[in-house]
């Protein structure tokens, strides 16, 4: 099969895990770049944009982190997150960092979501202020994505683990790009 074609498959093994056969966690991981996964289908898009992934060693399940979504939410606060999120995917397209930060600023999902990870408020804040462009929940959590310029790489990554520390919360820091999705390595 090829990775395309094990996206359906690999999203029924996401349904044993969090209740629902959606690609919105395997399609990324199996196809890498920016991947959006709708109930049509995949699209991505290859984008090379820096960025810190701060992984707390905390649990958060996928479970959990839908179950505390809430089921609406002011139509202002929806205008403004479907607003960012067309913002987020222009600044993929065009491999613009500062845009991508600017589309993260949901107001429905990731505030939310915040509330499991202890800590998250100051990590953002430590980020922001070291120079990322934008900062949010990475998927269902725990992890913390910080979108920043190539050179705020470091900087941003202690922010982020300083801030943890003070929360009295582990966790490593990987300074990365929007990855190619899963690779076959023969030795």
């Amino acid at each position: 099969l090829s990775r395309e074609e094990l996206v359906p498959v690999a999203a029924e093994g996401e349904a044993v895990v969090s209740g629902e056969a959606h690609a919105d966690n395997v399609a990324p991981a199996l196809l890498g770049g920016f991947t959006v996964a709708t109930d049509e289908g995949v699209t991505t898009v290859d984008a090379d944009i820096p960025l810190v992934a701060c992984l707390p060693e905390i649990a958060v399940s996928t479970r959990d982190a839908r179950r505390v979504v809430p089921s609406d939410a002011s139509i202002e606060d929806m205008v403004h997150t479907v607003g960012r999120a067309a913002t987020l995917a222009v600044g993929m397209c065009r491999r613009d960092a500062d845009l991508v930060g600017a589309g993260m600023d949901d107001r429905v999902v990731t505030p939310a979501r915040a509330e499991l990870i202890n800590g998250y408020h100051d990590v953002r804040e430590a980020a922001l202020a070291a120079g990322a462009t934008g900062v949010t929940v990475s998927g269902a959590g725990p992890s913390v994505l910080g979108v920043c310029q190539a050179a705020d790489r470091t900087r941003v990554a202690d922010a982020m683990l300083e801030a943890f520390d003070e929360a009295d919360v582990a966790a490593r820091a990987y300074k990365t790009r929007v990855g190619r999705g899963a690779e076959v390595f023969e030795s």
